[in-house]
């Protein structure tokens, strides 16, 4: 039997099975209208697809003029089915999933034709591994703006990654062990994490034992679904997520070289503030943090004065329960003094 036919059998008997009856969207408001193109089984453009939003996970359309099937994942991002037919001619380039500025992953970067492979594409439909010993630094191009997956470190030769274009990743930033390729340990060499313009990372950012890393600039980060983790990173200096307002969680623990660190727009944590041992630490503004769902814990951080700590422990609503500010600066210290 034809696979593409096949599939759009398939299709049909899935959606049909729990379909309820729609009238025509004549007329209707914008709320049923889109009500109505969550319910369909076939549009005509990807442009048509619905948002894929929590209510659309699951949920898989045809698209008439390309001839394909996608599906709504947890990523929020519509993708092929992996039941496709044969493929046809190529069509003409445009802007939607699986177009020509669009590069299904995972890819692996490993080599400077590697990285010119990345050319005038958008957006990656997979994660990025950065791997291999030959690289020593990274520069997307300007035009990739969207990863789908997460950011793998794993090279063992990289020491400065930059991406001037990133704006949103349906992943997190990882440098320990991944099932790819079976690297193991922390960035070896890695020194800095430019990403000036990302503000949406949908998981981790887990960089724990990076002991060369010495800058991480996200200026613009607004949400990380996930953790934030920056522990014994020794060499780290300047930590830039000014503009963060959620996390589940953010540990920077036994960064000795680390004196400030502004999260100054930092509104909700789901599950832990942990910011200790760290040698050289004297200012953090977290002056926006209102609520903390689990664990807080601002200690042992001698130069960081015990009054900037209960300020902002003395903010968030409920307070946490078993609070520990002890090891920092004496309590007798003047704030800012």
């Amino acid at each position: 039997m034809n696979s593409r036919w096949f599939a759009l059998t398939l299709l049909f008997a899935l959606v049909s099975c729990n379909r309820d009856s729609t009238d025509d969207a004549d007329g209707r408001s914008g709320d049923e209208t889109q009500d109505v193109r969550l319910n369909a089984i076939a549009v005509e453009l990807v442009d048509d697809l619905p948002d894929c939003t929590s209510a659309a996970v699951g949920r898989i359309i045809y698209v008439s003029s390309e001839d394909k099937i996608y599906y709504c994942d947890e990523t929020a991002e519509w993708f092929l089915a992996p039941f496709q037919g044969e493929k046809g001619e190529d069509g003409a380039p445009g802007g939607g999933a699986g177009s020509s500025t669009t590069l299904d992953g995972p890819v692996f970067l490993a080599t400077s034709d590697d990285i010119a492979g990345l050319a005038d594409k958008t957006k990656i439909n997979g994660s990025l591994y950065v791997t291999g010993n030959e690289l020593t630094e990274v520069t997307l191009p300007a035009s990739l703006d969207h990863i789908a997956g997460g950011l793998f470190f794993e090279s063992t030769s990289v020491t400065k990654f930059h991406a001037p274009g990133l704006k949103k990743m349906g992943g997190g930033i990882n440098g320990l062990l991944t099932s790819a390729t079976g690297a193991l340990g922390p960035p070896a060499k890695l020194t800095t994490i430019d990403l000036p313009v990302l503000t949406h990372i949908g998981g981790v950012i887990y960089l724990s034992g990076a002991t060369k890393l010495t800058t991480v600039n996200m200026p613009m980060l607004h949400y990380v679904g996930g953790e934030i983790r920056m522990s014994s990173c020794p060499e780290l200096v300047t930590l830039t997520l000014g503009e963060l307002e959620y996390a589940q969680c953010i540990e920077i623990y036994a960064s000795d070289k680390l004196v400030s660190v502004d999260l100054s727009l930092l509104k909700y944590i789901n599950a832990c503030v942990i910011i200790a041992n760290n040698a050289e630490l004297t200012t953090l503004n977290m002056d926006a943090l209102t609520s903390v769902g689990g664990e807080f814990i601002i200690s042992q951080n001698p130069k960081l004065a015990t009054c900037t700590v209960l300020d902002i422990l003395g903010n968030i609503t409920p307070s946490p329960s078993g609070p520990d500010t002890g090891g920092n600066k004496d309590p007798n210290a003047t704030c800012g003094g």
